[in-house]
């Protein structure tokens, strides 16, 4: 919990959603004060004025006293008040008397009746489940997200180089059968905020093994025509590859992708958890043409690399260079 959004809280709970400032209550009490029955303490705003607000006043825990909360909501007397208004004038004459019981006595109620409608709303929501759970894949809902996503055993999970809660995000996407370029497509513009194309039907020369290629004669094999035989130890698959496009992009974030860099293993491990051992990809990366490095060797760490970043031009490049084609192992 970062120390801004504590003081914010502390300093102005009015500018906080009901729900949130309770989420954050939660993360800041004991360990040993799990759960929002423990977290904090709700009581009426005894007042008849139009409340602005859904919360009035706000106390953080500190030690073993749990937080606290005044609201104008989700109690039986107050400004939005579910009893009638002669019950929050009484409360209001009796704390004005200095004998707040009456008002004492109603929070009892007030302050199961906010718990439970933070439970209710808390149990349709995923993302407050996953964080009142902690790490993803310890509750029902994690697993049950890591299953759609087609991660559900965990034996096969913490074996990519992105977090696992990014599968979760993305399960949706992950459970499409067949999964969609479009999808793949935008889940890696999101992740590496880049102009991202999926090229499809990149061709590519397959090798055939010795006992799959055409062998003519009476113990020939693989050579009825039109059907099966072929002329070589390779053919043509127009189908099996497709190509990832980035960019035009920085000459820092084109370094990154490059071999070595700490983008590379991410991008292939997601596409290649995406699509499947099925097809393959390789990787096109396009730098801007105004970040193009001179040709000029020395022994800097970003000197230019033959092959991936170096181009040979007396004058500025017409347009973006896309020469750079990485082809990762499947």
């Amino acid at each position: 919990m970062t120390p801004t959004l504590r003081d914010a809280l502390r300093a102005h709970p009015q500018r906080f959603d009901l729900f949130r400032a309770i989420q954050i209550l939660e993360r800041l009490s004991p360990p040993h004060r799990a759960g929002a029955d423990a977290a904090f303490h709700v009581s009426a705003h005894q007042s008849l004025a139009f409340p602005p607000h859904e919360i009035d006043r706000l106390s953080l825990p500190s030690g073993d006293e749990p937080g606290s909360l005044s609201l104008n909501l989700l109690t039986l007397t107050g400004p939005a008040s579910a009893l009638p208004q002669v019950y929050t004038e009484v409360a209001i004459r009796s704390i004005r008397d200095r004998s707040p019981g009456m008002a004492a006595f109603f929070d009892l109620f007030n302050d199961r009746i906010a718990t439970l409608f933070y439970r209710a709303w808390q149990r349709y929501r995923l993302p407050a489940l996953l964080e009142r759970n902690g790490r993803a894949g310890t509750s029902a809902a994690g697993q049950a997200l890591f299953s759609i996503a087609g991660f559900g055993q965990r034996l096969i999970r913490d074996r990519l180089s992105v977090h696992d809660t990014l599968l979760l995000f993305y399960a949706g996407l992950f459970s499409q059968q067949p999964r969609a370029a479009v999808s793949l497509e935008r889940m890696l513009a999101e992740v590496f905020g880049l102009p991202v194309t999926i090229r499809q039907f990149v061709g590519r020369w397959v090798g055939l093994a010795m006992s799959e290629q055409t062998v003519v004669g009476r113990n020939g094999t693989y050579h009825r025509l039109s059907v099966e035989a072929t002329a070589g130890a390779r053919v043509w698959d127009a189908q099996g590859r497709f190509r990832i496009v980035l960019g035009p992009m920085t000459r820092r974030r084109f370094l990154d992708f490059l071999p070595g860099g700490p983008d590379l293993r991410r991008l292939t491990d997601l596409a290649r958890a995406f699509c499947g051992p099925e097809l393959d990809f390789d990787i096109q990366l396009v730098l801007r043409r105004e970040d193009v490095p001179r040709c000029a060797p020395d022994r800097a760490a970003a000197s230019p690399r033959r092959g991936y970043d170096c181009w040979l031009a007396a004058r500025p490049l017409p347009r973006d260079p896309d020469d750079t084609v990485l082809s990762p192992h499947p």
